[in-house]
């Protein structure tokens, strides 16, 4: 059994403000349906809302300089490293979505900390 079942049946579900690492190929903006980058790398999206058929997730770049300004991750051990280790910007402009089958323990990252106001910029956004 992997972890994801595991992790269901515990009832350990990933909730908002957790970050995953997606191939762009698989992010898609909500509004139009279309990709949201044409690069061929894999992106870390933060989960807005919990897991379901109508999930947000908000895509994070480091190279271009739009959104809220996203300082790298820097976690309290024992936490394994995080993959956030790049000042970045996430765009809360446009909103995306990922089929549920790639958000799970391979692309899990961690979970954002706490008072980086991060998951305050989301709940205003979303409200």
């Amino acid at each position: 059994m992997g972890w994801d079942k595991i992790r269901q049946q515990l009832g350990f579900e990933y909730g908002p403000g957790s970050w995953f690492f997606v191939s762009d190929r698989h992010i898609y903006k909500k509004s139009t349906g279309q990709q949201f980058s044409q690069k061929e790398t894999k992106r870390p999206v933060v989960l807005a809302t919990p897991l379901g058929p109508d999930m947000t997730l908000y895509p994070r770049s480091a190279s271009v300089s739009d959104g809220f300004a996203h300082c790298a991750h820097r976690h309290e051990l024992p936490e394994p490293p995080c993959r956030i280790n790049k000042n970045g910007w996430v765009v809360l402009d446009e909103s995306v979505t990922v089929e549920r089958a790639f958000l799970d323990s391979d692309s899990y990252s961690c979970t954002e900390p706490y008072g980086t106001g991060l998951i305050e910029a989301i709940e205003t956004r979303r409200s």
